[in-house]
């Protein structure tokens, strides 16, 4: 008994000599649009202006602390280069820039701005292809209190996720808008492919749009889990399907609470549209005043299966199913409401 008490003593004392080492070794670094004092990002008298050599001078467990203000991936035309997350780093915008104490920022009236925008500002021809471009993040990797906008993945070569383009990758997305980014193919607010599995919460699509497929957000053997998020008035250019969201190839995201609105121009699925062997799972949803040809609200085709749980289709229009359409699917639904019109 004396022998297993001195190893206990032994384990905590280690423990909290890691623990020591860890916090000595975390960091808050600093940004703000225009830089400050020596620029080193130590403090906010010191601010860097260079968020990604902040993200990347970055190690495990440090913050990055972002002040408001707009930020672009390059000073130059090079519309290769995007902003990167990195495992480990936690990135938060929201700022003033005087806070001591990470609950004292607001990103909604101190609005973080990722934008696309780095040629002639307000001509998005010479946009970013995408603001924001990861490969092989896990969900250490965190974006928090950020707008992203004005990613315009226009070339047939780099044809989808204007605002986020994520590859094997599942990092964590918080307190985050995406708006006015487009997709030449797919997923013109967010493109997840190759396995990636994001976690996003309490975000806004709006206004994002693709020629094709996936005007919110495009999953290709991807599944993201999506809280508290919200998909409006996103909408596609040359029909196609899935205003909202598309799913294909093996993609079955599961949704929280989230909200479909108003999304449009798709041929099939205005709010969702599900596409071979992807089979989401839908809790306390709502899809409302989405139109498509067919599939207003959710369309399913190709062994999908989708899962509904309390989920409501309200207004919402199509030529074949203004609520939901299936075709060569089963999906199962329980305590789902509709109108009959939407049926």
């Amino acid at each position: 008994l004396m022998i297993n008490m001195k190893q206990y003593r032994s384990y905590i004392i280690l423990l909290i000599a890691l623990l020591s080492v860890h916090t000595a070794f975390s960091a808050i670094r600093y940004v703000k649009d225009i830089a400050s004092g020596t620029g080193d990002g130590s403090s906010w008298a010191n601010a860097s202006n260079q968020l990604q050599v902040i993200i990347n001078a970055s190690g495990s467990g440090d913050e990055v602390w972002v002040a408001e203000g707009t930020y672009y991936p390059t000073n130059t035309l090079d519309r290769n280069i995007a902003f990167s997350m990195k495992n480990g780093v936690s990135i938060y915008g929201g700022f003033v820039g005087t806070e001591s104490l990470l609950s004292g920022r607001d990103w909604t009236l101190h609005p973080t701005i990722l934008s696309g925008d780095i040629g002639i500002l307000g001509n998005n021809s010479d946009n970013s292809y995408h603001v924001v471009s990861n490969s092989g993040l896990n969900l250490s990797a965190l974006l928090d209190g950020f707008r992203i906008s004005n990613g315009n993945a226009n070339y047939s070569n780099v044809a989808h996720g204007g605002g986020m383009y994520n590859s094997g990758s599942s990092p964590k997305v918080v307190n985050c808008t995406f708006s006015s980014n487009f997709g030449f193919r797919f997923g013109g607010g967010m493109s997840n492919v190759s396995s990636s599995a994001p976690n996003l919460t309490n975000c806004l699509f709006t206004s994002n749009s693709s020629r094709l497929y996936g005007g919110g957000m495009y999953n290709n053997n991807s599944s993201p889990v999506c809280s508290n998020c919200t998909f409006v008035s996103n909408f596609l250019t040359n029909s196609g399907g899935g205003a909202g969201m598309y799913n294909e190839h093996n993609s079955s995201p599961t949704l929280n609470t989230c909200t479909f609105t108003s999304n449009s121009g798709a041929h099939v699925g205005g709010g969702v549209s599900n596409y071979y062997l992807s089979s989401p799972t839908l809790n306390n949803c709502t899809f409302s005043n989405n139109s498509a040809h067919q599939g207003g609200g959710l369309q399913n085709y190709e062994s999908c299966s989708p899962h509904l749980t309390n989920c409501t289709f309200k207004n919402n229009t199509g030529e074949e199913g203004g609520g939901i359409w299936t075709g060569g699917a089963a999906w199962t639904c329980l305590l789902y409401t509709s109108d009959a019109a939407d049926e």
